[in-house]
């Protein structure tokens, strides 16, 4: 039993930036890049139900909307889990003085284990000047197995898909490290910008 609660613990913190923590928790995730920051605060009331609020800023450019997560669907196997999330919500985007309403949706899904790590997801933005989608995916693995109370690593490679962006694709070898309630990412991509993360849950 001991080991069944410290595998769910653990594959809790695996995938990053779920959009529904476990029942009566709080989440604050922050990922930042060269040109880019977003932070979300996320309440779970219910297991499968995350709400909270997201802030996207990329120079003057910022978006602020209200978050809805939802668990659709979950895997529970003797090693790993499967996880299917719905994600999104209304906002205000302002740009050189000027406020727009927006939408902003998507879907997550991911599978993990306490050696292996993958997850994809889409997400749509749509305004009633443009409509943006972008696409990122995730496969990564533990080089070795800490315990509970330990120190966790992962290695990392990170690929983000922007079609209407300048440039379309980008990779991004990452590590990522838990120790209890608090997460953390360190990575740089192949063009040299760099990306931290972190997230902590409470």
């Amino acid at each position: 039993m001991k080991w069944i609660v410290t595998m769910v613990y653990c594959l809790s913190f695996s995938a990053w930036a779920h959009p529904v923590a476990y029942e009566d928790a709080f989440s604050f995730m922050s990922i930042n890049s060269a040109d880019r920051s977003e932070n979300t605060l996320v309440y779970s009331p219910k297991w499968w139900l995350g709400t909270g609020v997201m802030h996207v800023q990329k120079g003057d450019h910022k978006w602020t909307n209200l978050h809805l997560g939802l668990l659709l669907k979950r895997w529970n196997n003797w090693e790993s889990q499967g996880n299917l999330y719905l994600f999104g919500g209304p906002g205000i985007e302002q740009m050189n003085g000027q406020e727009k309403y927006f939408t902003r949706t998507g879907v997550q899904a991911d599978w993990e284990s306490r050696k292996i790590y993958t997850m994809i997801k889409y997400t749509s933005t749509i305004t009633d000047w443009q409509n943006q989608e972008s696409y990122e995916g995730r496969v990564g693995f533990a080089p070795f197995l800490a315990g509970f109370k330990d120190l966790n690593i992962w290695a990392i490679l990170q690929v983000d898909h922007n079609p209407k962006a300048t440039q379309q694709t980008e990779v991004t070898p990452l590590v990522r490290m838990f120790y209890k309630n608090v997460l953390w990412e360190l990575g740089s991509s192949l063009d040299n910008k760099w990306l931290i993360n972190f997230m902590v849950r409470f």
